[in-house]
């Protein structure tokens, strides 16, 4: 065998080439098979979609629209430019546009750091969902909705400032005048284009976190409708994920692969482990709920990264650019969990317990919360705070060198005053 390796030597490169293709091919379904027991293939996901991209602003106008009049919330999550919003929103210009927002406010810098996308996805998608069910809310008898014209506001320093907030190649605000149980309304949405396809930005005017007045409006001194447009019935791509529920044996287990998952950038594992419910079609609680969690999730991140919540306001641009690298997360890998440390608590049920956790990270110590409940398959978080600790959901806690040590000492902690 030797002789034939020295005669030969390209054989065992391609041998060589054969193994590592075969190591490659599993770690990619190994990676398939754990987004598989994370994700959520709900009866509305699996629909086919049957549009490619819309070619215009109205057009995508039109498919939000039909999905109000249907109540279709997978539907009308399609039209939304969830993916394309979250991968390319350029910081210190959104920033610039809102500056009365706080750092929370705002989706994480997935433009920056791709790490951060399955929050930012999560996030929108439930903040489109509160503006879906707003119109829902504010339209009387919204299953006979008919659209009787679209026009564009053309307000063109405006949708330029918008394109460059959203790093879109265009953007339009667009006034629909609608009837809804006999009576003319008004609605404003703002699409965008990404290369050829528009999407719905926002069900209002403006960035989608900046806008949270009334989405519907009455249309005074509005004329007889000259026609009404046709409302598509095909469905788009789907653009957003539910996750299922992931259990652990123990608390303690559950929270030590929270925190591996977030060692290993699978943030949306971490969802997984937070999320309580299991819904075999797409589900609006669950979702809010994604949303609410990430939103969580991100407070805490920030809060290793040594950053707490910002006010923009009088920010320079080199104090944002700043921020936007100490946000980086790329050593999040050498985030320490140093131990799990069990919170007495007289006010919990049994199957509901709180913990805090002990860290070490970029030379200093903190502290997190986190409430865990007993399901019938094994143990979930519920929060990532403890009440018993006075330690909300997300929140870090700084640790000096002698508090981390005595921390570390404890086998049980015990609130103050009881």
């Amino acid at each position: 065998m030797r002789k034939i390796w020295k005669k030969r030597p390209f054989l065992l490169n391609i041998a060589g080439i054969l193994i590592l293709g075969v190591l490659i091919l599993g770690l990619r379904r190994q990676a398939e098979k754990e987004e598989g027991q994370i994700l959520n293939e709900t009866q509305s996901l699996k629909k086919e979609s049957k549009i490619d991209s819309f070619s215009d602003a109205q057009d995508a106008a039109l498919y939000v629209l039909s999905a109000l009049k249907k109540n279709n919330i997978d539907m009308a999550l399609r039209g939304f430019a969830i993916d394309e919003t979250a991968l390319q929103m350029a910081f210190v210009k959104t920033v610039r546009a809102v500056p009365q927002a706080t750092l929370t406010d705002l989706p994480a810098l997935t433009s920056d750091y791709a790490y951060y996308f399955p929050l930012t996805s999560a996030e929108m998608t439930a903040e489109y969902i509160r503006q879906f069910e707003q119109i829902c809310e504010e339209l009387p008898e919204v299953e006979t909705l008919e659209v009787v014209d679209i026009t564009e506001k053309s307000q063109g320093e405006q949708e330029e400032q918008l394109a460059e907030c959203l790093a879109a190649q265009e953007a339009e605000e667009l006034e629909i005048l609608v009837m809804s149980g006999n009576t003319p309304f008004l609605l404003e949405f703002t699409a965008v284009r990404y290369d050829e396809n528009w999407k719905i930005h926002s069900l209002k005017p403006g960035l989608l976190y900046e806008n949270k007045e009334q989405a519907v409006k009455p249309a005074e001194g509005a004329q007889e409708p000259q026609k009404v447009y046709k409302l598509p019935d095909k469905l788009a791509g789907a653009n957003y994920f539910q996750t299922l529920p992931v259990t652990e044996k123990t608390p303690e287990r559950a929270i030590e692969q929270f925190i591996y998952a977030i060692q290993k950038g699978n943030l949306t594992k971490a969802l997984a482990m937070e999320t309580v419910k299991k819904s075999e079609d797409t589900s609006v609680e669950i979702l809010k709920k994604q949303g609410e969690n990430a939103k969580d999730l991100k407070k805490m991140l920030y809060g290793f990264l040594g950053v707490r919540d910002v006010h923009f306001q009088d920010k320079s641009e080199e104090q944002l650019n700043q921020l936007r690298e100490k946000l980086n997360p790329g050593n999040m890998v050498y985030l320490d969990l140093i131990k799990v440390i069990p919170i007495a608590s007289l006010e919990n049920p049994e199957h509901i317990r709180e913990y805090a956790g002990l860290y070490s990270y970029n030379g200093k110590n903190y502290l997190t919360g986190y409430t865990l409940c007993q399901q019938n398959e094994g143990w979930q978080i519920r929060s990532l705070g403890a009440p018993a600790l006075s330690l909300e959901p997300g929140e870090v806690m700084y640790l000096s060198k002698e508090e981390s040590r005595k921390t570390s000492e404890q086998n049980v902690l015990t609130p103050e005053g009881k």
